[in-house]
């Protein structure tokens, strides 16, 4: 029997951007669900190429098991078009802590960035349609 989830998420998409959001404190039950419910909704977008936006600013951290889950996404999330990430962490303690899962093993090109105007604008950059 496992635990109940605990933290909260949701996607929204801007032109070739995935925008995910995420709230309160997670735990590995929430990983989980993420993971799934981030597949799905990539999925629908049928993007041949896309860039992601994970707007972290609410989100309060995880238990150490949900921490090292988030690498999980990275392989499947590459294998199926995107071509980077652009992080809004308002926390340098929030940046340190979300590098450990995928530190050394780095897929695509991954930017930290204070709003989203600056994150979508590298996106931009990269050549994906932001609009």
């Amino acid at each position: 029997m496992g635990f109940v989830a605990h933290g909260k998420y949701d996607f929204s998409v801007q032109g070739e951007i995935i925008i995910v959001r995420a709230y309160q404190a997670w735990n590995l039950e929430c990983v989980k669900g993420f993971i799934e419910a981030y597949k799905s909704f990539v999925l629908k977008q049928k993007l041949k190429r896309f860039g992601a936006v994970a707007d972290l600013r609410k989100f309060e951290g995880g238990t150490p098991d949900a921490i090292l889950c988030f690498g999980e996404i990275s392989q499947w999330a590459n294998d199926n078009g995107q071509i980077a990430r652009a992080q809004v962490i308002n926390s340098p303690l929030k940046e340190y802590t979300l590098k450990i899962p995928t530190e050394g093993k780095e897929i695509f090109p991954i930017q930290t960035f204070d709003n989203i105007p600056l994150a979508l604008a590298w996106l931009g950059s990269l050549g994906l349609d932001v609009s």
